[in-house]
């Protein structure tokens, strides 16, 4: 109830990214309360058509895409979504238009969540490494990083410092 009070607070001032998060939050988190979830889906749907103005399926997938990117959720598959949206507005007549650029838009917020999400698991990691000294841990967690976010900007910095664990390691560790 506190959350959709926010989210409705937030759309009251007009402050729509806000209150759009605010709103999709409250969707996520209210499975035992659906009066809050109908009202928060009414008011995303006036948003939406708001905001989009228009019968558009691609843009309005563009904005959901978007509104659970801010909300911190990273849906599976997306991004090959997205590139085929920039894909196809490529190939016809070599014109790109509003929900491609859209597309490239989500594209780069995307790499950017996933750049945030890897440094901080890089910064526990260090502070793993210097203050508690525990190279397991330290070596787990680089491990997950260059699985989960293989093209992070921080992968020279995480297989620096994975080398360094495996040098303080014994061997039967590794």
């Amino acid at each position: 109830r506190i959350q959709y009070q926010l989210a409705h607070l937030l759309f009251m001032e007009n402050k729509q990214p806000e209150a759009r998060a605010a709103y999709e939050r409250v969707v996520l988190m209210s499975k035992g309360h659906h009066e809050l979830v109908v009202k928060a889906a009414d008011r995303l749907a006036k948003m939406k058509a708001k905001e989009v103005g228009r019968g558009d399926k691609v843009a309005l997938e563009l904005y959901d895409i978007e509104s659970l990117l801010e909300a911190g959720d990273i849906p599976v598959g997306v991004e090959e979504y997205l590139n085929g949206i920039i894909a196809k507005a490529d190939t016809a007549k070599a014109n790109r238009d509003d929900n491609s650029d859209k597309a490239q838009d989500i594209l780069e917020k995307i790499k950017q969540v996933k750049d945030d999400k890897a440094r901080a698991l890089l910064n526990e990691a260090r502070r793993l490494f210097d203050e508690e000294r525990k190279y397991a841990e330290v070596r787990e967690i680089l491990e997950a990083i260059l699985r989960e976010f293989p093209t992070t900007n921080e992968r020279q910095s995480v297989e620096t410092l994975l080398q360094e664990v495996n040098r303080r390691l014994p061997k039967v560790n590794r």
